[in-house]
């Protein structure tokens, strides 16, 4: 018989082992004495280590599942659910909701923020967040009470900004706006009203729309980044560039620089209210008829050189579309390529702002997912255009309560003064970059950043290269990119760190200013300060 333990054969079992060994009886009893007396102690030993292995294993099992039973509210970090699950789940963020036009939002005993959502939660409010995480406070553990003091405060101001647009879309008689918020949680879309009259769908995100002079500071930064570049400089007079072209009714463009351009200190006249503009654009049957004219560079250089100059260069603030179709024209001849080309090149491409585009002034239309737009900006029939200025204007135009024009397919012919398409995050990135400088180098940096008191403009405003600072009632500065086109108005603004930022845009222009003044507040805590 052969005995087997732990895999060793005992020499007692092979008693042929004897004579193959020449060993005696006596010796062969002695080696197996001592082998039994070694390897059976080492097999107990081994046998009393795995058991109390086994036993520690059990120990440490029952700690673990105390210690989840005992913590409250915490959910386990799983490597297969997704951030987003996670974050809906143990703290989901304010979404856009809608009510209907001149009613608040109902209160909801089982909603976290007391707005009962009618329609599903969007998507990106929480899926932006994942895109700039600041904080690592998702992680399926405890909160800390720090954490939750900084989530709460957060989550009140996306309420007081859901609050202000439903307010803004009935307080205001606007068809449809939207906020689209970048803080320390990330970014927070919301909305308000219609992007359609018709068909009464809301309003979503990425959706595109004209952002009217915000367009200016794309021109900017372009022109900047050439100079920069060292192509030009911004102390450059016009007649450098431009030999001849500025010249004509008091106009000169050997005194005019770049840079007055830019800062609408070049003392050119206003352009908005020349007769045949406000026939073609600012009357009800004049638009109906001109809504798709196509437009050139000369024809927008002449219009503005049909004027004289209200001042001379450098006196003094004047905002005026044409200095910025003059250094339109500036980019072109110093590049020998388009103006759309060179701001696709230096700022669109770079910043990766894949909702935005420059439009050449052929094009009619906004392409993709946009909103439909809606104006009230008509003269009353029978008012002579002559007649108007920059006082009286608002006086003639049509009753509030006229039914808006669908001003949404047309051709556009802001080109440099205006002449971008966008989105509100598209405009937040861009924004934040010309506010942290991430764009431009340093020296073109704080060129863009310096500026000049506005005057008949925007009150309490400063005005640099094509972006501006706006002051809060409190005291606080926020720098700002905005712009009007007829039937939309966009507003971006920020802190001056950039980490608290705001988009907001209405597909309406009538009383823009004071619904973004309302959600400004609701976003910053003070409105803009009133006129002094």
């Amino acid at each position: 018989m052969v005995l087997v333990i732990d895999n060793h054969v005992p020499l007692v079992a092979i008693p042929s082992l004897t004579s193959e060994l020449g060993a005696s009886a006596q010796e062969l009893q002695w080696i197996t004495d001592a082998h039994i007396l070694i390897n059976v102690p080492i097999a107990i030993v081994a046998g009393v280590a795995a058991l109390i292995l086994v036993l520690a294993a059990a120990v440490l099992d029952i700690l673990v599942i105390k210690g989840r039973s005992t913590t409250a509210g915490a959910q386990p970090y799983k490597k297969s659910a997704s951030k987003r699950s996670r974050l809906e789940t143990r703290h989901p963020s304010p979404t856009a909701l809608r009510t209907p036009r001149g009613t608040s939002p109902s209160i909801h005993p089982t909603s976290l923020y007391g707005l009962r959502e009618e329609r599903p939660a969007l998507s990106t409010s929480t899926s932006r967040e994942q895109q700039r995480p600041t904080r690592s406070i998702w992680s399926g553990e405890n909160l800390t009470y720090k954490e939750c003091t900084m989530s709460n405060s957060i989550n009140a101001r996306h309420e007081r900004v859901q609050a202000a647009l439903e307010q803004t879309v009935a307080g205001h008689d606007l068809v449809g706006i939207v906020a689209e918020v970048q803080d320390e949680s990330g970014t927070w879309f919301g909305s308000a009203g219609v992007a359609d009259l018709q068909s009464r769908r809301r309003r979503e995100p990425g959706e595109r729309f004209h952002p009217g002079s915000a367009g200016k500071a794309f021109t900017a930064a372009a022109m900047l980044t050439l100079e920069a570049e060292g192509r030009l400089s911004l102390d450059d007079t016009v007649e450098e560039w431009l030999p001849g072209v500025v010249r004509g009714n008091g106009n000169d463009g050997s005194k005019i620089t770049i840079r007055h351009l830019h800062t609408h200190t070049s003392g050119l006249g206003i352009t908005g209210l020349d007769v045949d503009i406000v026939r073609k654009y600012h009357t009800r049957a004049g638009f109906s008829q001109h809504r798709f004219d196509v437009w050139t560079v000369d024809q927008l250089l002449k219009l503005q050189l049909a004027i004289p100059p209200m001042y001379a260069p450098g006196e003094d603030f004047a905002y005026c579309n044409g200095g910025y179709h003059i250094a339109g024209a500036i980019i072109e001849k110093v590049t020998g390529g388009s103006y759309q080309d060179e701001v696709d090149r230096t700022v669109i491409r770079p910043l990766g702002l894949t909702g935005t585009y420059a439009p050449p002034l052929t094009e009619a239309g906004i392409r993709g997912p946009h909103p439909k737009v809606y104006s009230k900006q008509f003269i009353k029939d029978g008012v002579d255009p002559d007649s108007l200025t920059a006082d009286n204007y608002e006086s003639f135009l049509e009753d509030p309560e006229a039914d808006p024009v669908d001003v949404t397919d047309k051709t556009f012919f802001g080109w440099s003064a205006a002449g971008v398409i966008s989105t509100t995050g598209d405009m937040l990135r861009f924004t934040r970059a010309l506010i942290t400088g991430t764009l431009l180098p340093p020296a073109q940096h704080r060129a863009m950043w310096s500026t000049v008191p506005t005057r008949h403009w925007l009150p309490n405003t400063w005005y640099g290269t094509g972006v501006s600072k706006w002051a809060l009632a409190d005291g606080r500065m926020l720098h700002v990119v905005a712009g009007v086109e007829l039937g939309s108005a966009s507003v971006t603004l920020g802190t001056p760190d950039g980490e608290h930022m705001i988009s907001i845009h209405t597909n309406s222009d009538r009383d823009w200013y004071a619904a973004c003044n309302q959600i400004v507040e609701a976003a910053f805590g003070a409105p803009c300060l009133p006129p002094q």
